[in-house]
């Protein structure tokens, strides 16, 4: 069973490509949504998948933990432990974007 992102950002002459499919190198993020069907695959699987494929940055958010948002950078061709930012601190990320949020702004 085939399984797609929750989201996947890249850049916009990517995104518009008359290609039929984006190629992993055009990826600059994906991210995954925990749910209970999904979570051994986005905890473990996908992590490992989206590495090898050289995704540089994967964001894992979990609902369930307040939400917490786990940042994964790539780093030799595996994955950097991730950081937490829990609801409540305001994650300050560079990667692949500037951007600055709180984990509990994503249940709004």
């Amino acid at each position: 069973m085939a399984t797609f992102p929750d989201f996947v950002v890249m850049p916009k002459e990517a995104a518009f490509s008359t290609e039929p499919m984006a190629s992993p190198h055009h990826i600059l993020l994906i991210g995954e949504i925990v749910s209970q069907t999904t979570s051994k695959q986005d905890r473990g699987l996908k992590p490992l998948a989206y590495a090898e494929a050289g995704v540089p940055t994967y964001w894992r958010i979990e609902p369930d933990e307040g939400p917490t948002l786990y940042v994964y950078e790539l780093n030799g061709g595996k994955y950097k432990p991730p950081t937490a930012y829990k609801a409540g601190t305001v994650a300050k990320l560079t990667k692949p974007f500037p951007v600055s949020l709180d984990p509990a702004q994503l249940l709004e």
